[in-house]
C-alpha cells in the first residue's frame, strides 16, 4: 500500500509532470542512449539489454515521458518470479560494457547525466532496509565503484567500502516524477580521483550540489578488473518478500550520458 502521503501528493506530482525539463549540456557526448528510436537499445550498437525472461522485465515507454523525449526505458522485477532473474539475482537491467564509449578507466574525466522516475514505488516498511539500485558504475572483476538507490525512503550514493552520501532525504514526494541526476567523476587508483553528485527533481530549472568527494581512489582498487561500464534499471539482491519488501518494483531511465571533461 502506497502511504497517505503518497496518495496527498498525487494531484501535484500530475501537474509536475507536465512541465518540461531542459536536457542536458549542448557539448557532443562520447555516449548517448535517449531511446528515440523507440527500442530497448536505443540505436546504440551492442548496448546490453537484461537477460530476464518476462517480457515486461524491460520495456519502452511513453507513460510519463520525460519532455521533450517521446520514450524512456522501464525495468521491472517482480521477487520470487525467476522470470524476473537475470544472472542469478532479482534484476533487469541495461548495460554499457559493450557498447562503443561505453566504459571508463583511470585516468578518464568524465560527465554522466541520467534521469530517473520511481513508478507507484511503495513506501518503505519500517521493518528491513534493503538497497533497491538504479544505476551503478560497475567495476569488472569486482563490484559497483559507486551504485545510487533507494534505501529506506531515501535516494542514496554508495562509494567504496562503506561510504554512503544522501541525495534525496524523502523520494515520497516524488513519486512519478523525473529525477535528473548529473555527476562528475575523475577516475583514478591513487587517492587523487574525485566524485560529485548534483540533483535536479522536477520543476526546478537548476541542479543543486549534494555530494562533493576529493582524495579519494573512485576506481575501487579492491577490485582487479581494468575497466568499469554504466548500469542502470533495478537491481534487488537483498530485498526479500517474507520481510515484508515492496514484492514488484518499477523504474524508468531515460537521457542516459557520458561527456569528456578537460
Amino acid at each position: 500500500m502506497r502511504s497517505k502521503l503518497s496518495h496527498a501528493l498525487h494531484a501535484a506530482a500530475v501537474i509536475g509532470l507536465s512541465l518540461c525539463s531542459p536536457l542536458a549540456g549542448a557539448q557532443a557526448p562520447l555516449l548517448s542512449v535517449d531511446y528515440e528510436t523507440g527500442t530497448p537499445d536505443s540505436g546504440v550498437a551492442n548496448l546490453t539489454l537484461s537477460n530476464a525472461s518476462a517480457v515486461d522485465a524491460e520495456f519502452v515507454t511513453t507513460d510519463l515521458r520525460r519532455c521533450p523525449s517521446r520514450f524512456a526505458i522501464g525495468h521491472k522485477v517482480v521477487l520470487d518470479d525467476p522470470a524476473y532473474v537475470s544472472d542469478g539475482a532479482p534484476r533487469s537491467e541495461a548495460a554499457s560494457n559493450r557498447a562503443a564509449n561505453g566504459t571508463y578507466r583511470p585516468g578518464d574525466h568524465r560527465r554522466y547525466t541520467v534521469s530517473v522516475l520511481l513508478k507507484d514505488w511503495e513506501d518503505w516498511n519500517q521493518v528491513s532496509a534493503p538497497l533497491d539500485i538504479v544505476w551503478q558504475f560497475k567495476h569488472v572483476g569486482g563490484g559497483p565503484d559507486f551504485s545510487i538507490g533507494v534505501k529506506r525512503n531515501a535516494l542514496v550514493l554508495r562509494y567504496g567500502a562503506s561510504g554512503q552520501v544522501t541525495l534525496i532525504d524523502d523520494i515520497r514526494p516524488y513519486d512519478n516524477r523525473w529525477i535528473d541526476l548529473r555527476m562528475d567523476v575523475r577516475w583514478s587508483r591513487a587517492n587523487d580521483g574525485y566524485f560529485s553528485a548534483d540533483v535536479r527533481l522536477d520543476g526546478e530549472t537548476d541542479y543543486t550540489r549534494k555530494a562533493d568527494l576529493r582524495g579519494l581512489a573512485t576506481f575501487d582498487p579492491r577490485f582487479a578488473g581494468e575497466f568499469g561500464y554504466l548500469k542502470w534499471g533495478l537491481y534487488r539482491a537483498d530485498s526479500r518478500s517474507a520481510n515484508g519488501d515492496a514484492r514488484i518494483r518499477v523504474a524508468y531511465h531515460d537521457d542516459i550520458s557520458a561527456v569528456a571533461l578537460p
